[in-house]
């Protein structure tokens, strides 16, 4: 036999290997780092906890606005919110309030 059949025969033996160990590790690569592999799985799970708790909080943030809304409501007008919203509008204070002076950089609304 000759050495080139010989080098022949081993090429033959170890190209199959090799195509399936590459195609393998292409897909065991791409199940972890690809699009949609554990990483882009983990790092969305992440990003879907941050947006549940931002919704959780704007919900609250709403109910709060609601409950004051509610307060100016021709049918149920609260007194404590009228007057606040007096005083915030025409600037007036009463003479037994304590007044604190903000910055126009600290504005509270």
């Amino acid at each position: 036999m000759s050495f080139l059949s010989r080098v022949k025969d081993r090429t033959k033996v170890l190209v199959f290997p090799a195509i399936f160990l590459s195609i393998t590790v292409y897909f065991g690569w791409n199940a972890k780092q690809g699009d949609r592999g554990l990483v882009a799985h983990a790092e969305r799970l992440q990003l879907l906890k941050q947006v549940q708790d931002d919704l959780a909080a704007a919900k609250v943030e709403r109910e709060a606005w609601m409950t004051r809304v509610r307060g100016l409501r021709d049918a149920q007008l609260d007194p404590d919110t009228l007057d606040e919203r007096v005083r915030t509008i025409l600037n007036l204070a009463d003479p037994n309030e304590v007044i604190v002076k903000y910055n126009n950089q600290e504005k509270l609304f």
